[in-house]
């Protein structure tokens, strides 16, 4: 397995659960170019999870997507965006509405976002 597809695989296993110490390796990642790619390919194939399973958890989704908007650098975010509005699926909506909300925030409640 090459060392994007293991770093891809640790990325898909964080978004899981999504804790503090999961979105804090989600920001080195965003912080460094190398791994800017395998976060995003990760986020898109969680997504993908969801897509093919037979119910979705838009919570889960939608709060990732939250976060993302506060957090990730604007390019992968629009990127993600992007990817996300290429097929309507619930799964790349709840992600969207996430995204949406996030960007939406006031800042004291962005400020919240950033320090998880």
């Amino acid at each position: 397995m090459s060392a994007d597809r293991l770093i891809q695989e640790e990325f898909l296993q964080r978004l899981a659960s999504f804790r503090p110490s999961d979105r804090n390796r989600f920001k080195r990642a965003f912080a460094s170019e190398k791994e800017t790619a395998s976060a995003e390919h990760a986020i898109q194939r969680f997504v993908e999870g969801w897509e093919n399973g037979s119910w979705v958890e838009t919570y889960a989704l939608e709060r990732i997507g939250k976060w993302l908007a506060v957090n990730a650098p604007s390019e992968p975010l629009q990127r993600i965006d992007s990817w996300a509005r290429h097929r309507q699926t619930k799964a790349r909506k709840a992600l969207r509405t996430g995204i949406r909300e996030g960007k939406s925030l006031e800042e004291r409640d962005r400020s919240l976002l950033m320090t998880q």
